[in-house]
């Protein structure tokens, strides 16, 4: 929780503090009275690929003249999340492989051959590109699937398989 940062903005727009970190923000602060947004966040929302999961959540809350206001605020996973595997039938029947996401308004993240983690994408439509090299040398690259109006806090994980793990024409 120490590394989510913290924004409080009064509804009105007279007022807007962000602190970079929970242990920055000093709960016994007086505010203005009014009525107000408190966020809290972790990472960037714009910011996609390996590693860079985005947390969000925020809440609404009143502070009283002479009162505490003690808000919650539940951060969840905000962005998508995409891994794709391999079987064994495909990795045989292919001499190279890779796959690519692109995530509509966001990144194009790599996935090579023995990449194995987890990519943080915008929520929305994501786009899947495969490019394939067979041990006879030739090649291809091509869009097998997209996602549609993916969703935030949803993990897809896409496997890539020829002829149903048979190794033999690819299907």
């Amino acid at each position: 929780i120490e590394s989510f940062g913290v924004k409080l903005a009064k509804k009105d727009g007279s007022y807007f503090k962000a602190w970079e970190s929970v242990g920055q923000f000093d709960a016994s602060t007086k505010f203005p009275i009014g009525d107000y947004t408190l966020q809290l966040y972790y990472g960037a929302a714009d910011e996609e690929g390996f590693d860079k999961p985005y947390y969000y959540g925020e809440t609404e809350l009143t502070v009283i003249d002479s009162e505490t206001t003690t808000p919650t605020v539940t951060a969840v996973l905000a962005n998508t999340m995409v891994a794709i595997n391999y079987t064994d039938a495909f990795k045989k029947y292919f001499s190279s492989y890779s796959a690519k996401i692109h995530s509509a308004g966001g990144s194009y993240i790599d996935f090579t051959q023995d990449e194995t983690r987890v990519a943080y994408v915008r929520p929305g439509n994501i786009s899947l590109e495969l490019n394939l090299v067979r041990a006879s040398g030739g090649s291809l690259t091509f869009t097998p699937a997209s996602i549609s109006n993916a969703k935030p806090r949803t993990f897809y994980n896409v496997t890539f398989d020829v002829n149903g793990g048979e190794v033999g024409e690819a299907v």
